[in-house]
């Protein structure tokens, strides 16, 4: 039996599977056939162009089909490289391309994404062809706006009246845990604060109240990520 297929095209997705070029040839084309260069074509891989079935048969001697594979040009568009974010901001993603349909993370099908936390940020474009193509990339806490966001009072006054009666920190969400030491002007180590307390009530370690004026605080702050940031400055102790 000879090749009964005529010469025709198969136009392919860029990230379809391995194509198996068998499946292109009709039921009653003749068996035993060789392709050539291959078998199968990878639109992952391989080059599109023509690829033939040849059979050589005494009734139909180098009897051959066509098979011009082609690849759908891939539209362009990239969400680029991870994006730091500090808390409270947001940031955005755009994709400018037409005549595709769009699916973000949140369902919606816009151009534009906003994000205000940090996560995985991924693209859906699915092609007049009905060819789909994922980017993504990541949003990623800035750690040095954490650091730097961070609220450290300057003064504060332990007099018992209620009102700015202890001094420290108060950690964000990002923050695990913080190491406070207070020195007074000469390098003497007055405080370390210890389970857990993120609060100096301007004791000294033995207990006794320190007198009025400025002091040197140091703050190692662990990050939930694992990160280890210093912050060094003054605080004034009033009455």
């Amino acid at each position: 039996m000879c090749i009964r297929d005529s010469d025709s095209t198969v136009s392919l997705c860029r990230n379809d599977d391995e194509l198996a070029l068998d499946i292109l040839l009709s039921s009653d084309a003749a068996i035993g056939g060789q392709w050539s260069p291959d078998a199968a074509f990878d639109p992952q891989e391989d080059i599109p162009g023509s690829y033939y079935y040849i059979i050589d048969d005494p009734y139909c001697p180098s009897d051959s089909a066509r098979f011009d594979v082609r690849i759908y040009t891939e539209p362009l568009f990239d969400l680029g490289p991870d994006r730091m974010l500090c808390p409270g901001d947001s940031t955005q993603f755009t994709v400018s391309i037409s005549n595709v349909d769009l699916r973000w993370p949140d369902g919606s099908s816009q151009p534009m994404l906003v994000v205000t936390e940090p996560g995985t940020v991924w693209v859906d474009v699915t092609d007049m062809f009905d060819c789909h193509y994922v980017d993504s990339t990541a949003v990623v806490t800035d750690e040095a706006c954490l650091i730097e966001q961070l609220y450290i009072p300057t003064v504060f006054s332990p007099n018992g009246d209620g009102i700015n009666d202890i001094w420290g920190i108060n950690p964000d969400g990002g923050i695990d845990r913080a190491e406070i030491q207070i020195f007074d002007r000469w390098g003497n180590n007055l405080f370390i604060n210890t389970a857990g307390s993120l609060f100096w009530d301007g004791r000294a370690k033995d207990g006794r109240m320190v007198p009025p004026g400025v002091y040197v605080y140091l703050i190692k702050v662990h990050l939930a990520s694992g990160s280890v940031y210093l912050r060094k400055g003054d605080v004034t102790l009033m009455k």
